[in-house]
């Protein structure tokens, strides 16, 4: 993607700091910012199938502002493994990223960033619940936006913290089939989840450090005036990693959290990597426990009404 500096693969259990999504791993994604001066960038890659990807970004940065403001629009005539047609399933995608940052004092930072994007995909389906018969020409629109505003801030050398408030808000249509398949109709989805992130992380040595926060997150779904409900989780955590010997590092964390639904639930993990001989093998081992709680569709589906 334009819009990506970096993409960063965290291997093993990493549930006490991002939640049960990251119990066997995750992946850190930086978008990009704005470097000192002013830059223009512009790129297009094409394939097979009328692919074709074109992005172009302008950003720039001073002493106290950087800003990146990127454009993506991809779009593919795809292919379908259905036999009885030649019809082709496409997908059409568009990607607008902004970041702002502003920088207060020498302590104190404002960040910012935006995303919206906007896809259609052609598809096939069968609908074995009521019919089947092949369903050609399927289609499914999304709207996806999210938002970020924080603040950080590094008191001194060794400490720095952030306070960020995210809203994202993700709109889905698609087609759906009534009853024995008679007939096709469109079906809405709406999600929203507002969150408060705290972050902090102390260096207390070279070799020895901890990293630790707390988050709120409200989300709702609304399904067309079928439904609309809506849960609240509180979290808590702390990571501490330690070089206990030249050549043993070890970390430990623990998290909590409370779902208004499902109640509270805590994670754990121990980890610890070993560098043997010339440092060229590394021995490494992780252990560890998440817990995932139900999905809003899952706690409050119509079917359960």
């Amino acid at each position: 993607k334009g819009s990506i500096s970096r993409i960063e693969i965290l291997r093993g259990n990493q549930s006490s700091i991002y939640g049960s999504g990251a119990m066997g791993g995750t992946v850190s994604i930086t978008t990009k910012k704005g470097e000192q001066g002013f830059q223009k960038e512009f790129n297009t890659v094409t394939g097979s199938n009328n692919t074709i990807n074109i992005s172009g970004a302008i950003s720039g940065a001073d002493e106290k502002r950087d800003f990146w403001l990127g454009y993506e629009t991809f779009h593919t005539d795809g292919e379908s493994a259905m036999t009885d047609n030649d019809e082709k399933d496409s997908y059409h995608n568009d990607t607008f990223v902004g970041n702002f940052g502003y920088k207060i004092n020498d302590s104190l930072k404002l960040e910012s960033n935006t995303r919206l994007i906007t896809s259609r995909l052609n598809y096939d389906s069968t609908d074995s619940q009521y019919s089947t018969s092949t369903n050609d020409n399927n289609q499914n629109w999304n709207k996806e936006w999210n938002g970020s505003l924080g603040l950080v801030h590094e008191p001194f050398k060794n400490f720095n913290h952030s306070l960020k408030k995210v809203k994202s808000v993700n709109n889905r249509t698609y087609d759906e089939f009534t009853a024995f398949g008679s007939s096709k109709t469109k079906s809405e989805y709406i999600g929203y989840r507002d969150a408060y992130y705290y972050l902090g992380n102390y260096n207390y040595s070279l070799d020895h450090s901890i990293t630790f926060g707390a988050e709120y997150e409200n989300d709702e779904a609304d399904l067309k005036k079928t439904l609309y409900r809506g849960t609240e989780t509180v979290g808590a955590y702390f990571d501490v990693q330690n070089r206990l010997t030249e050549k043993l590092y070890t970390t430990f964390g623990m998290r909590f959290d409370d779902n208004e639904h499902a109640g509270n639930e805590d994670s754990h993990r121990i980890s610890f990597a070993y560098l043997t001989g010339s440092n060229n093998t590394k021995i490494h081992g992780t252990y560890g426990t998440s817990y995932r709680y139900p999905s809003l569709y899952e706690n409050f589906s119509v079917w359960k009404e």
